[in-house]
């Protein structure tokens, strides 16, 4: 985004920006510091011709042509609107995606059988079972074995590790939308990347505030949720929207466990959320669209 011009007038400077925009170019007036109202232009590549209507309307500002050119740019805010208002109602609730999809994507269902068996090995699926303390202390997050021997797959294995079969099944349940949504709607290997990522951080925001044995997907199914979410509501073209049943019952459910109310893995939640919120909103392209 670059600064066009600034004038001492607002009538002026929207007069201005209504002449920009009736010829296609993006621009936005905003108040100065200083006094007066700066007209920007969203595209440099717009900037000799947005110089050349300033230099136009500074010879005639009152030439009715420019009267005429509010009505122009009037109707061409309407027409925008209303195209992302449909763009807005195309969006695909994220389980109405996954039946149109074919329901399951290949990772995702690679992740489900994954963490199933895991924890079926480690014997934590029933209360009560035997803990298989060997496989347990494969997978688990230690930070000695990470820093001093290496065993950088702790990062992001304590993913596959669950306890109980309701922990288990409300993840894999969430995982089955969450991930397939980011699997059909871009790529598998794109999927993969971002378990990755998110599992790690999440792992690590773990990590750093407890000693303890932790485990789940919740980090991962947080950070995905994040950014379908934010992603959908700030790209009109992505073509997935999260309910808003959904959004709140994921950001209740985080509160109850940092207000002590259920016993959970808290920093991985809020550490995927955080790292998946950032995804979204950097591949949106709203950066792009609002500051260039």
């Amino acid at each position: 985004m670059r600064a066009l011009v600034q004038l001492e007038e607002e009538e002026r400077a929207r007069d201005l920006g209504d002449a920009l925009f009736a010829e296609g170019i993006d621009c936005r007036v905003d108040a100065s510091r200083e006094g007066g109202f700066i007209v920007w232009v969203h595209d440099e590549a717009h900037m000799d011709e947005a110089r050349r209507i300033l230099e136009l309307y500074r010879a005639s500002p009152d030439d009715p042509r420019f009267r005429e050119a509010a009505k122009v740019a009037e109707a061409r805010r309407k027409e925008r609107a209303a195209a992302e208002k449909k763009s807005r109602h195309r969006s695909v609730d994220v389980r109405k995606r996954w039946r149109e999809q074919g329901g399951w994507g290949r990772l995702t269902l690679a992740l489900v059988i994954a963490s199933v068996g895991v924890t079926a090995l480690a014997g934590t699926l029933l209360p009560g079972a035997h803990e298989n303390l060997e496989v347990v202390a494969v997978v688990a997050f230690d930070w000695d074995r990470v820093l001093r021997h290496y065993e950088v797959w702790r990062i992001v294995t304590p993913i596959f590790l669950h306890f109980g079969l309701i922990h288990i099944f409300f993840n894999m349940w969430m995982l089955r939308y969450f991930g397939a949504a980011v699997e059909h709607r871009h790529s598998t290997l794109t999927l993969g990347v971002m378990v990755l990522v998110m599992g790690g951080l999440s792992n690590l925001a773990q990590a750093f505030f407890t000693m303890g044995l932790f485990g789940g997907m919740s980090g991962v199914i947080y950070g995905l949720f994040a950014y379908l979410w934010i992603r959908g509501r700030l790209d009109p073209r992505f073509g997935i929207a999260i309910p808003r049943s959904t959004v709140i019952v994921l950001l209740a459910w985080m509160v109850l466990g940092f207000v002590g109310f259920l016993n959970m893995a808290n920093m991985a939640h809020l550490g995927g959320l955080v790292v998946g919120a950032i995804w979204g909103f950097l591949s949106s392209g709203w950066l792009g669209r609002n500051l260039r």
